[in-house]
């Protein structure tokens, strides 16, 4: 069995379900403040680090909610964060992660 991740998502204070009261009718995806349209699947999945700019955040941030930014989530991804490029992330090398 594979355990997946804490989204980063879920710890920021403008991230919304789709099951919300008050979502706009259409919504199927998590979104937030910072996308409205919907979350990257990038940033969803650890892939980009949203407390740094990423392309078309509308210049927001992830935000403080009371729990901690799950920096384990990036270390399970096997990323090294941030990527705040919007391009693909740069896998750690085997020496990096303590390989021969």
């Amino acid at each position: 069995m594979t355990t997946q991740a804490r989204s980063q998502c879920d710890t920021c204070a403008r991230f919304r379900s789709p099951l919300d009261d008050g979502t706009p009718a259409g919504v199927t995806s998590p979104y937030c403040a910072a996308f409205p349209d919907g979350i990257p699947v990038r940033v969803f999945r650890n892939r980009a680090d949203h407390r740094a700019a990423v392309n078309g955040d509308h210049g927001l941030r992830w935000e403080f909610k009371g729990d901690d930014f799950p920096e384990y989530a990036f270390a399970a991804a096997d990323l090294r964060p941030p990527d705040t490029s919007g391009g693909e992330p740069r896998r750690r090398t085997q020496r990096e992660r303590g390989g021969p």
